[in-house]
């Protein structure tokens, strides 16, 4: 999901053999369902998946596993966020073992003991190609940036690409805050997904955006926000202070 352009520039960094991509953000297991047709409100169908498929899923946890297949093996995906023990919730495998095959170092993820394992229902029609996702974090709360973000960054070795996941505005923040004021920020580039309307407000989303060097907008996000946004932005663009990032 990163453009070629920036693909480039973190495989500029083989130079350092423990380069790292970290991709913070959400992990899930989907629970995907193909029917015929998606059904009418109040009717039912029957799933011609039997049992349901089931496969890692998330936004920041497929961003980690994409990069692992497309940079050069010097450089090492890293996946961070919370999740239950595997003694609690059996389908955090799921997610763990995909990892594990791909080569992503899932190792600092913060376990919670509340909460289970993120999860999304998907529901593909064969009659239209449309996919419907309802999806819950199932009581699980997001990262702990102050007590687990803070802690662990000190293991990702520089230089290094943060990937930041939209998901929580003041988490985001906080993380970005973190890297800029650590000991080796000038070897950090960062990156912010911004992907939910309703989750991720105008003036949200270009304070994210001041803070990152490349921002990750959503088409949906565009459609609901678009113009506001690029009115801030513009705003951002006379400000000789501010930092400019690219937009994909």
């Amino acid at each position: 999901r990163l453009a070629t352009r920036e693909l480039l520039e973190i495989s500029a960094m083989r130079r350092w053999s423990d380069a790292c991509v970290l991709v913070v953000g959400g992990c899930y297991v989907d629970e995907i369902h193909t029917v015929e047709q998606f059904p009418h409100e109040d009717g039912s169908v029957r799933s011609a998946d039997e049992p349901p498929i089931l496969r890692r899923g998330g936004n920041a946890a497929t961003t980690a596993v994409v990069l692992a297949q497309l940079l050069p093996h010097t450089i090492k995906p890293r996946w961070i966020g919370a999740l239950p023990p595997t003694r609690n919730d059996p389908r955090v495998d799921i997610a763990l073992d995909d990892f594990r095959k791909h080569a992503v170092d899932a190792s600092l993820r913060e376990e919670v003991l509340t909460g289970e394992m993120p999860t999304a229902i998907i529901i593909k029609s064969r009659s239209t190609g449309s996919r419907t996702i309802i999806s819950s974090r199932r009581g699980m709360r997001e990262l702990d940036v102050d007590h687990h973000f803070r802690a662990h960054l000190p293991r990702v070795s520089a230089p290094s690409w943060a990937h930041l996941e939209g998901r929580h505005f003041e988490s985001v923040m906080e993380m970005t805050s973190i890297l800029r004021d650590c000991e080796q920020s000038s070897l950090w580039k960062i990156s912010v997904e911004i992907e939910s309307p309703t989750r991720v407000n105008v003036d949200q989303a270009t304070r994210m955006s001041s803070t990152a060097n490349v921002v990750f907008v959503a088409s949906d996000w565009v459609r609901h926000h678009g113009g506001a946004f690029l009115s801030k932005f513009n705003e951002q663009l006379n400000n000789p202070d501010s930092l400019v990032p690219a937009f994909l």
